[in-house]
């Protein structure tokens, strides 16, 4: 879990939640969830500029492109 910011789990302890390890990935979820999900990632695929300026101003009016992720669930748990 080192992966993430300083100071991180520290914040989130505060706050009264309790992170745990994923049984399947290398990813924590939080123990107070009702579910989680675990994936692994197949493939990504970074939005760019080159779409239609009519999607860009629908979908991103703050410019902020993001990458969609493919996934392979690997898990479904219910915690309670």
């Amino acid at each position: 879990m080192d992966r993430f910011p300083a100071g991180m789990w520290t914040n989130i302890a505060e706050q009264g939640r309790h992170v745990r390890q994923s049984e399947t990935v290398p990813a924590p979820y939080f123990s107070e969830a009702e579910y989680h999900l675990e994936c692994r990632t197949i493939q990504t695929s970074k939005v760019t500029s080159e779409l239609p300026a009519s999607v860009i101003a629908s979908f991103y009016p703050a410019g902020d492109l993001q990458t969609t992720y493919f996934a392979h669930v690997t898990g479904i748990y219910r915690h309670h």
